[in-house]
């Protein structure tokens, strides 16, 4: 498919629309359909046609959140619209022995500008998708809170601020001192690290580093945690200060 004209593309897209709520919720052909975004913006950006199925398409996968976000294959489908529509179609996933997963930020992001109308797309629907009675509901199950870690990695270039209202529910959902058994939280804190702001990353630290880095710092789980948090520390005066907490508390 990466190897595709243009016409081609268009075969297939014209052939997958009419039964795109079949599609994403298939074992199979949900694959076909992720590969088709990710080769959209990818390699056809320039094709005003396929832009139009490629933005009407992850608008109809995110209109239907509250049906896709519960089925495993669905779900991917959504976590690729966001990545696509931010640029990022080839976010690299990092699997766990636990069978959990995290982000890897070392993404090669599209070349050229990003289109205006994607952004926009991604950071109407997260505005929606965060005012949803269910949404603190997500953190709990490994699905679920993984797709919303997909979504503030991909919506902090584009909205910081609500990226941070994001991780503000994500931490209220995530009880202090942290549980290093409970690897949804750990992993969900690791990517809030990741997109925090200095305040945010500072609430972090004080609620669930400050006094508890040396037994994180020997744990199996709680030292990836760590790394996370000098990694993307945003100060270099930070990193003194969090390796003087190892230290020291």
């Amino acid at each position: 498919m990466p190897s595709a004209t243009s016409e081609i593309m268009e075969r297939f897209t014209a052939a997958f629309t009419p039964k795109l709520r079949i599609i994403c919720p298939d074992p199979y052909a949900s694959h076909v359909l992720e590969k088709l975004l990710e080769v959209c913006v990818e390699k056809h950006t320039s094709n005003p046609k396929l832009m139009e199925w490629f933005q009407s398409t992850c608008q109809f996968i995110l209109n239907n959140y509250e049906e896709f976000v519960f089925n495993t294959y669905a779900n991917r489908v959504v976590r690729k619209a966001f990545y696509c529509l931010s640029g990022t179609p080839s976010m690299k996933t990092e699997f766990h022995k636990a069978g959990l997963e995290s982000i890897v930020q070392k993404e090669t992001k599209v070349p050229g500008k990003i289109l205006k109308k994607n952004s926009e797309i991604l950071v109407n629907f997260a505005k929606i998708f965060m005012a949803w009675p269910q949404f603190k509901d997500l953190f709990q199950e490994e699905l679920t809170c993984g797709l919303i870690q997909s979504l503030l990695t991909s919506l902090k270039p584009y909205d910081d601020s609500l990226c941070q209202i994001g991780v503000a529910n994500a931490l209220d959902a995530i009880p202090a001192p942290l549980n290093l058994d409970d690897k949804i939280s750990a992993y969900t804190l690791e990517t809030c690290i990741s997109v925090a702001n200095e305040k945010m990353y500072d609430k972090i630290v004080q609620k669930y580093f400050k006094g508890h880095m040396l037994d994180m710092a020997l744990h199996p789980t709680g030292n990836f945690t760590i790394k996370s948090l000098v990694e993307y520390a945003p100060t270099a005066s930070a990193v003194r200060e969090q390796i003087i907490y190892l230290y020291l508390f």
